[in-house]
């Protein structure tokens, strides 16, 4: 709203990224489905050939909404997620132009990495533990009945349930299992992910493309 121009608060840059979040579900949903499905395999017989044959596998099962079993879970996952790493991304570049008093596009490769590797982290520890559990439902044998128990007001595909079962199990701690591996994954993903972004965004602002002006690279 206002001037297009104005620079966006963390809040509204936190806001814009759980937006994305939750659009990105309708495709992170599938994928991490049949992620998950492929990476646990209860029996040899049943295996998978390959990420097309558990596709059909789980059509033939449960039509086209089997795809988007744990939907609830991932978008309790994504919004958090999304509007942490966004929140840590942009306050980490600020941080780095401050201390320097230069514009954005003085960064260094360096400190846009390290501001990605954050930005990941950040992301993770606020919606791990939603993962966790997203996991934990995508990963059900398809034959056997669910162990949790869905919310017909909430409609959160048995998320609350699992996650009660869990705690009840071993405390909160329950849920936070491979967080440290999670981390591990994190820094360097994101810090490459966010630096090839940049990078990109800062060749299409030299040819002029960003501006609706095309200059020869």
């Amino acid at each position: 709203r206002g001037d297009p121009k104005r620079e966006l608060n963390l809040f509204e840059i936190s806001a814009a990224g759980a937006y994305a979040g939750l659009v990105n579900c309708v495709v992170a949903c599938p994928i991490e489905l049949i992620k998950t499905r492929l990476q646990v395999q209860y029996s040899k017989t049943a295996a998978f050939k390959g990420p097309l044959d558990c596709v059909m596998h789980i059509l033939r099962a449960s039509g086209p909404k089997g795809l988007f079993r744990g939907m609830s879970a991932t978008i309790y996952r994504e919004i958090p997620g999304y509007a942490g790493q966004f929140f840590t991304y942009e306050y980490c570049k600020r941080f780095f132009m401050r201390r320097g008093n230069r514009e954005e596009c003085e960064l260094t490769a360096i400190e846009l990495m390290a501001s990605g590797g954050l930005a990941g982290m950040g992301g993770w520890v606020v919606s791990y533990p939603m993962d966790f559990i997203k996991s934990q439902i995508q990963a059900e044998p398809w034959n056997r009945k669910s162990r949790f128990k869905k919310n017909p007001y909430l409609l959160d595909g048995g998320f609350f349930d699992a996650l009660q079962k869990n705690v009840k199990k071993n405390g909160y701690k329950e849920v936070w299992k491979g967080f440290g591996v999670c981390m591990m994954r994190a820094w360097p993903a994101n810090a490459a992910g966010f630096l090839a972004y940049e990078s990109v965004l800062s060749t299409m602002r030299t040819a002029g493309i960003l501006n609706g002006e095309s200059k020869q690279l």
